[in-house]
């Protein structure tokens, strides 16, 4: 009974401090991102309770088991404190300026990016086309190769720069012609353009099992039209939401080898109850709620920063470095004493423990909330930011936020994969397809192109 007690108050915790945000910047992305804490954090917790500690999973057997005891009451403890401290920091960091003046929107071109993200896409396919073997049948077999092929780093890097930019410009294409923030010519070309490009890199995405970009490009996608549109359509919006959960889904289905269930006579009932299980009973979400517990029950000794080491070297791509230093998720996987050959998943806030104790978790919390804040403050004031600042101001929330469940799944570490990713990626394909070359002062430029337009009153960013 005292663990269903202490699981409640820190959803209540959570719930409180998450309406306060709201009410403050009335701001979905906020929520989402909360969500999104919530449930790579203590959601798995409501399973591991009922249960007893005896929850029926194959995680208990390839990873440890977990018993409810002061461990698991501890664990619970810190993923709240975890969560409450990244909210307490956006809810001291943010202001929410309200109604105010429209900027001007910055103009892009979507062939640009329709064009740049398509090579950049076939560059990556290029670089694990010879690692990846599907086989005969639909089973997901690169999910497990695909992340050992020498360029993975850069593989992933150049997935993001064909996925991410081309949701946002979907995103626009999707706002009409006059958006908050960004905007473009629509055509036949462009619409035809990105299904074929983001449908291509969906489909490998699904058929390699890879859910991670995806969920990325389907998030910043939604929170991109709210935001950017005059009037969201509620259906759109839907058809994201739909659209996403088909694909990942589908992805984690194929991945799992549960699509042989229909040929079988499991039926689509039998799918679709897999497909909702997916979600609500993750492998992922237990694996990463476990991890604190792993680390305590274990007792591991506390690293003393290696993350940071790990994240500077981690610049230099495996395949010219094999022995790089490993990110704290391989410590923490030798660690426990985790069956080899067994995706597992480390919590952002056990990343941080591992290297600092309590205080680190607390650092990384407030890191990560401050950074978030920063990032909606810059869309909240646009207007003071020019040329590719004014891009950056526009697009980095969305992202952060977007990016927040591959963060919350890896260690320090991933604040590489925020700068690189999430950050210089789209802007360097969006700020290409939205520049242009002028003179000043008889010398080369960049200027970022603006359609200029009347002064209204518009919707803020707290729409998005």
């Amino acid at each position: 009974m005292g663990y269903y007690l202490t699981i409640s108050l820190a959803t209540l915790l959570i719930v409180g401090l998450t309406i306060q945000i709201w009410r403050k910047t009335h701001c979905v992305g906020f929520l989402l991102g909360v969500v999104f804490m919530y449930y790579w954090s203590i959601y798995g917790g409501w399973a591991v309770i009922w249960s007893g500690g005896e929850l029926d999973s194959y995680l208990y057997h390839k990873m440890f088991p977990v018993a409810l005891d002061a461990d698991y009451f501890l664990s619970l403890i810190l993923y709240t404190a975890f969560i409450v401290a990244v909210q307490i920091t956006v809810l001291c960091r943010v202001k929410h300026s309200g109604l105010k003046i429209a900027p001007e929107p910055i103009r892009i071109s979507h062939l640009r990016v329709i064009a740049i993200a398509a090579v950049a896409g076939f560059l990556a396919y290029l670089l694990v086309k010879d690692t990846v073997s599907f086989g005969t049948e639909l089973t997901g077999s690169g999910y497990a190769t695909i992340r050992g092929a020498d360029f993975f780093t850069i593989y992933e890097t150049l997935l993001h720069f064909s996925m991410f930019p081309v949701a946002i410009g979907i995103a626009v294409l999707l706002s009409g012609k006059d958006g908050n923030y960004l905007i473009g010519k629509p055509s036949v070309l462009a619409y035809l353009g990105y299904a074929v490009v983001m449908g291509a890199q969906l489909v490998f995405c699904i058929l390699v099992g890879n859910r991670s970009e995806a969920m990325i490009c389907f998030v910043g996608s939604g929170l991109c039209y709210l935001a950017n549109a005059k009037r969201p359509r509620k259906i759109l919006l839907a058809t994201f939401a739909i659209m996403g959960m088909v694909t990942l889904s589908l992805a984690k289905t194929l991945r799992d080898g549960t699509f042989e269930q229909v040929g079988n006579g499991g039926g689509l009932w039998e799918m679709a109850v897999s497909w909702m299980g997916s979600f609500f009973a993750s492998a992922e979400v237990l694996a990463g709620h476990f991890s604190m517990y792993g680390v305590l029950h274990k007792h591991l000794p506390l690293t003393g920063g290696t993350s940071f080491i790990s994240l500077v070297c981690s610049i230099v791509p495996r395949a010219l470095w094999p022995d790089r230093p490993e990110p704290i998720y391989y410590y923490y996987i030798q660690g426990v004493g985790a069956i080899e050959g067994q995706g597992y998943t480390i919590h952002h806030g056990t990343g941080w423990y591992l290297n600092f104790g309590v205080a680190g978790l607390v650092l990384g919390a407030f890191l990560l909330g401050f950074l978030w804040a920063e990032l909606y403050n810059r869309l909240e004031n646009v207007r003071r930011y020019q040329g590719i600042n004014r891009l950056y101001a526009i697009i980095g929330f969305w992202a952060l936020t977007a990016g927040f469940p591959a963060v919350l799944r890896e260690g320090p570490e991933v604040y590489k994969q925020v700068v690189i990713d999430y950050t210089i990626s789209p802007l360097i394909v969006l700020g290409l397809a939205a520049t242009t070359l002028v003179l000043r002062e008889h010398r080369p430029s960049v200027a970022v192109a603006r359609f200029p337009r009347r002064t209204t009153r518009a919707s803020s960013a707290s729409h998005s």
